[in-house]
């Protein structure tokens, strides 16, 4: 994170705003894991008001996404599902499936957090549909589906999705 925020410092704000995406990116990233939501707030705002200004709407979309997980890290739901909702409809709308899928499996953990199993049920099969078989990633909306059904009483079925789940990961990690 210091590296991040040094080169953030010591770099003009008109120098190529793709690259100062990418470094805004890796600072927003640490500082949310080291539980400094506000600086990743932060980096992330800045990220989407550049992405406004080069008129690229799939990094929008994807930043929409990080501030709604910001937001849901830092216990603001409402603000979390607003984000994520703004963010999965501009994806939809230019054909950003990864996005779709991401947000998508976002506001599954948002209902899972909210109590709302079903919806996450829902919401996690459709990240799922919107995921590749192969895509290491697709163990995150596998993981909620398996807590939706928990949540929602189907043990036996719960059980077969977490064990899909440790699959999923065995594939990714290799033995």
């Amino acid at each position: 994170r210091r590296a991040a925020e040094h080169a953030l410092a010591r770099s003009d704000r008109e120098a190529d705003p793709r690259l100062r995406v990418n470094v805004l990116y890796a600072a927003a990233l640490c500082a949310t894991h080291q539980g400094d939501w506000r600086a990743g707030r932060r980096y992330t705002e800045e990220r989407l008001e550049i992405a406004r200004m080069l008129d690229d709407e799939r990094m929008v979309a994807v930043a929409l996404n990080d501030l709604g997980v910001d937001a849901i890290s830092s216990g603001d739901l409402e603000a979390g599902t607003r984000f994520f909702e703004k963010s999965r409809a501009l994806a939809a709308r230019i054909g950003e499936s990864r996005t779709v899928a991401s947000t998508t499996n976002n506001l599954a953990d948002a209902s899972l957090i909210q109590g709302d199993h079903a919806s996450a049920r829902a919401l996690a099969e459709e990240a799922i549909a919107l995921t590749p078989p192969d895509d290491p990633w697709r163990v995150h909306p596998e993981s909620n589906l398996a807590f939706a059904l928990l949540g929602l009483g189907e043990v036996e079925l719960a059980a077969e999705k977490f064990r899909d789940t440790i699959e999923v990961v065995r594939r990714v990690l290799g033995p």
